[in-house]
Order: structure tokens, then C-alpha cells, then sequence
């Protein structure tokens, strides 16, 4: 009784999990690359381990139904999901007491995610452009949608270094402390 008491606390949390992701995306939806999905697989990812991806694998297939279908659903799938085995790896990998080096980590790789990003993105789209074109094109194709989108590829990156930088340790350690109450 008491393992099947378990699986209906992990299935809950999971399922609050992609919630929270969605209201996140959702509550910021007016501001442009300012967001907390980056934020919250990786909190996600740190303290719960690989079985992050189920939430964040749910939150892609919500925005494609909102959505619809295009070249950003595979950039989503693989950068969340991503996201969440980086980070799930970071919080194996951490250290107690932490040493500053444990405390700048996140922020770092979080930063290098968020570029990361735009540049798969670019790669993504350029490759999708030129399939009704012409390969010979692609560095074109790819400059000018980096060009593009580069004000909102800073202002992603900066917002994420922001939040890392100030809320990640203080919300791990709640996420954490929360997840030991719950699955005593």
C-alpha cells in the first residue's frame, strides 16, 4: 500500500511540476525572452534527478498543442530535456558544505545554456530554410536569424543570469527541503 501511496506522491509532484512550468511560460508570456521554464528544469533537474524530464517532456507537448507545430518543437524537446540531464548531473555532482565553485557552477552553465540556445535555434531554423532553397546559403540563413533575434538573445541570456545568479541556491534548497517532507 505504502509504494503505490508512493507512486501517486511522485506522480503529483511531476504533474505540479508541469504545471508550475506552464504558469510560468504563461505568466511571463507578454515580456519576450524573459522566462523561468530555464530556470525551473534546472531546479527540477537538480533536486530531483533525471525524472525531471517527464515534466519538462510534458510541458514541450503543451505548447505544441497551444501552438502548433514548427521548427521551435525540436529545439524545445531537445533544450529542456537538455537542461534537465545538465543540471540532474550538477546535483549529483555537488559538493557538502558547498564550495563557491558549487555556488557559481549553476550560474555558468546556465549562461552557456542560455546561448546555447539561441545558437541551436538559429541552427534549426537555417537548416529548415534551407531545405526550400538551397544549402549553399545556410551561413546566410544563419546569420541573418541570429541577426535577427540577437536583442532577444541577450535579453534571454541576461535574464537568466540574473535569476540564476540570485534565486537558484535559495530555491534548490526549498525545492529540496520540501521534497524531503513529502517523501519521508
Amino acid at each position: 500500500m505504502s509504494s503505490r501511496f508512493s507512486s501517486a506522491k511522485k506522480i503529483a509532484v511531476l504533474g505540479m511540476m508541469a504545471a508550475l512550468l506552464v504558469a510560468g511560460k504563461w505568466a511571463l508570456n507578454l515580456v519576450p525572452n524573459v522566462e523561468v521554464v530555464t530556470l525551473f528544469c534546472a531546479l527540477f533537474g537538480y533536486t530531483f534527478g533525471f525524472i525531471a524530464v517527464v515534466p519538462a517532456t510534458i510541458f514541450c507537448l503543451e505548447e505544441t498543442l497551444v501552438w502548433g507545430v514548427h521548427t521551435w518543437v525540436i529545439v524545445y524537446f531537445v533544450h529542456w530535456n537538455t537542461i534537465v540531464i545538465v543540471f540532474s548531473l550538477l546535483g549529483k555532482l555537488k559538493k557538502e558544505p558547498m564550495t563557491k565553485f558549487d555556488y557559481v557552477l549553476p550560474v555558468i552553465v546556465a549562461v552557456i545554456a542560455t546561448v546555447v540556445f539561441g545558437l541551436f535555434s538559429t541552427f534549426v531554423d537555417a537548416v529548415y530554410a534551407c531545405i526550400y532553397s538551397s544549402f549553399d546559403k545556410f551561413f546566410v540563413y544563419f546569420a541573418t536569424i541570429y541577426g535577427r533575434g540577437i536583442v532577444f538573445f541577450i535579453v534571454h541570456t541576461v535574464c537568466n543570469l540574473v535569476l540564476f545568479s540570485l534565486v537558484f541556491h535559495p530555491l534548490a534548497k526549498l525545492i529540496a527541503t520540501l521534497k524531503r517532507k513529502v517523501f519521508v
